[in-house]
Parts: C-alpha cells; sequence; structure tokens
C-alpha cells in the first residue's frame, strides 16, 4: 500500500479527527470514502491530495512519503551553528541564547526523529498484519462459496493438521 494512504490515516488519528470529519474538511459526504482512501481502495487526484495536506497543516510532499517532516528542523540547527560559528562579537547573552537554541532544538530533532522511526516500524507490521488479514478474508470466502464437497476435504486436511 502507498505511504500517502497510510499517512492519511496517521495523520487523521493524530489530529483526533474521525474519517467523518475529516470526509467533510476535504469535501466528501461521508466517511466511507475517507475509510476506502485508507484502505488504499482509491487513487486520489493532485487536487485531493492538496486539501488533505492543507487540512493536516503538511505539505503534500510529507503526506504522500517524500519528503522529511524533520527537515525545517533540521536546517534550522545547521543554519543557527553557522551563525554561532560566525559570529565575532562578544555578547555574552546572544552566545547563551543562540547556545540554549540548539541544545534545545537539537534534543527536539532527536525526540521526535525517535518518534518518527518508531511510528514507521509500528505502521509497516500493521500493514503486514493487515495484508495477511485480507488475505485470509479472501480465502475464507473462496471457503464459503466452494462446493461441499471440496468444503468437506477442506476440513479433513485441517482436521489433520490440529
Amino acid at each position: 500500500m502507498l505511504k500517502l494512504y497510510s499517512n492519511i490515516k496517521r495523520y487523521r488519528t493524530e489530529n483526533g479527527m474521525s474519517q467523518s470529519e475529516l470526509a467533510a474538511k476535504v469535501g466528501y459526504a461521508d466517511k466511507t470514502m475517507i475509510s476506502r482512501i485508507e484502505n488504499g481502495l482509491v487513487d486520489l487526484p493532485q487536487s485531493k491530495i492538496e486539501e488533505f495536506a492543507k487540512v493536516f497543516g503538511i505539505e503534500p510532499g510529507v503526506l504522500m512519503g517524500w519528503s522529511d517532516p524533520l527537515q525545517p528542523l533540521r536546517e534550522q540547527i545547521l543554519q543557527d551553528q553557522l551563525n554561532l560559528f560566525q559570529y565575532e562579537g562578544d555578547n555574552e547573552v546572544y552566545i547563551n541564547e543562540m547556545q540554549s537554541r540548539l541544545s534545545f532544538d537539537t534534543e527536539l530533532y532527536r525526540r521526535l526523529s525517535e518518534k518518527q522511526e518508531k511510528e514507521e516500524i509500528e505502521q509497516t507490521e500493521n500493514e503486514d498484519f493487515n495484508d495477511e488479514m485480507k488475505k485470509a478474508f479472501e480465502l475464507y470466502q473462496l471457503y464459503e462459496k466452494a462446493d461441499p464437497n471440496v468444503k468437506a476435504a477442506i476440513d479433513t486436511l485441517l482436521k489433520a493438521t490440529q
């Protein structure tokens, strides 16, 4: 499943929105379409991806999984380090404020990147589980539609493996 669909669900839940609330914000009649999108059953046009991103307050590339949401913070840290390194004055207040800001931003970046990594691992595990459940459900549907003789043979095989 594309990262886009799981990201839509992730950002929806992080923002405390129900599927119905999100549907209303992006112009769908009800939550059914959001459910289908989150399950990867719908291809979204660029305009809808942009609407979702706007609702979540992120860039479309982040929603698509193409860009790193921590990139602006990383760039700010590098710029502050450069400013401090190039500073030639002796204003201790400025130096202390910049060092405090750098310490805070660096710690924030560390915590956010750890959280992001943990979420990505959980997301992968959830996607794998969901894929296995879909396969199991499809097999069960085939079993339910099968000829009675085939069902009896399957039941016999299942009992033999227990």
